[in-house]
């Protein structure tokens, strides 16, 4: 009985990391309120300023380009500074993007804001993954960084339950003022909490490991060196897979299933909401497989990306039914989700002794919403002149790609990174 209960309090996370977990749970679960209403209330967006399909996937062809530009800009600032007010400053630009783009009756100055959007947004992200990576090791490192992808979770069913049920009833402006106000909370928290209370990571670290940490930084491994012996540029394009899809999947969804059920708003968002919940099941299923494959996180991403071009291929024979398509764009985008765990914090964190967290994890983050990018403009104009269904084989293709490309990295990293 001693120890067991001695067990369980040396597995449990102390005060300090609590507090830290809490922040970057909370914050990043807001963000993500920040820029996923825009899928939500797309259909809404669409009618009300009278444009086409690739006009309105503009919006996250923009916001991805801007994003993905940003995280490797504050990705390689993390690694050599230290900003305590990355987070909530990045929150609060959101907010004022959000806020300006619900007043905004132009087509072109809304693609401008969210546009901006996406400067607030890459600033959040990398920060997170560096306190998560500097206050926690082992074991409850890996259980924090699962614990952190449950906000896509809290995040997706947030934002498309807010701004699709308030789109259908009080009108599309409130589908970005609501998350406005959640953010600016957000980050005031995150001021308060990274400012004004001192920590002590350090003895964190000494405590969760039981070997002595050096105060001394890293010296960062080359960028050279960590694209070329560490499977990274394998990883890098299966990121552009990985993002092309799951984005696919999550911007046009409401379209989707608007169009089958002839419901522009309240019938399509009801809909969309099965995908945040479908999410958790992904997260399960990267997490049996982190372990399946020895905890390597390139091989448990590989397997799961291969399950969504399963999902994506039955799809291709059911697409004419609403809730059969739903289901399988559910299971589909889970997947896709799932693995995000693997690609923007397990593997970023192998990269601690090469003193390339912050580098790694922006630059992965960056290819995954270059992936994005493509999903905007390319989705709509695919739909648009080949119909929905070429689609559904264009997503089946490319997260088989993905899924190779991801054990190709596997075993380059292995070797790479078994020399530091």
């Amino acid at each position: 009985m001693n120890t067991e209960a001695k067990s369980d309090e040396t597995n449990a996370f102390s005060k300090e990391q609590k507090s830290i977990l809490l922040l970057c749970f909370l914050c990043y679960s807001a963000a993500y309120m920040g820029r996923l209403n825009i899928s939500a209330a797309l259909p809404g967006v669409t009618s009300a300023l009278a444009i086409s399909d690739v006009q309105s996937g503009m919006f996250q062809t923009v916001f991805a380009i801007v994003y993905a530009v940003g995280q490797i800009v504050n990705g390689s600032l993390s690694d050599r500074i230290k900003s305590k007010i990355n987070i909530g400053l990045g929150l609060i630009i959101s907010s004022v993007c959000n806020i300006a783009f619900a007043m905004s009756m132009s087509y072109s100055l809304s693609v401008v804001i969210w546009a901006l959007n996406g400067v607030g947004q890459s600033m959040i992200w990398t920060p997170a993954v560096k306190l998560i990576s500097e206050y926690f090791s082992g074991e409850k490192r890996d259980r924090a960084s699962f614990i952190m992808s449950i906000t896509v979770i809290l995040g997706h069913f947030a934002a498309w339950g807010i701004s699709g049920l308030t789109a259908a009833y009080l009108g599309i402006k409130t589908s970005f003022i609501i998350p406005a106000f959640i953010m600016t909370a957000a980050a005031v928290y995150s001021i308060i909490v990274l400012c004004f209370k001192k920590k002590n990571k350090t003895q964190t670290l000494i405590s969760d490991s039981k070997t002595e940490v050096s105060a001394q930084p890293v010296k960062p491994m080359t960028v050279g060196k960590t694209l070329s012996s560490t499977g990274l540029i394998a990883l890098l394009i299966c990121c552009i897979c990985n993002g092309f899809v799951r984005d696919s999947i999550v911007t046009w969804t409401p379209t989707v299933l608007s169009s089958g059920s002839g419901s522009v708003t309240l019938q399509s968002t009801l809909l969309s909401l099965i995908l945040p919940i479908f999410e958790l099941v992904g997260i399960a299923a990267a997490k049996k497989s982190y372990a399946v494959s020895g905890s390597s996180a390139r091989k448990a991403n590989g397997i799961v990306l291969a399950s969504s071009a399963v999902f994506s291929l039955i799809l291709i024979f059911v697409y004419k039914n609403t809730f059969a398509a739903a289901l399988m764009l559910a299971l589909a985008c889970a997947a896709n989700y799932g693995v995000n765990p693997m690609l923007t914090t397990f593997i970023p964190m192998e990269y601690d002794k090469a003193g390339r967290v912050g580098f790694v994890a922006g630059t992965v983050d960056c290819f995954i919403y270059i992936g994005s990018a493509l999903a905007g403009v390319l989705t709509g104009a695919v739909s648009e002149s080949a119909g929905w269904q070429n689609v559904y084989v264009l997503w089946t293709v490319v997260a088989l790609a993905g899924a190779g490309l991801s054990f190709v990295s596997a075993s380059r990293g292995k070797k790479g990174l078994s020399e530091l």
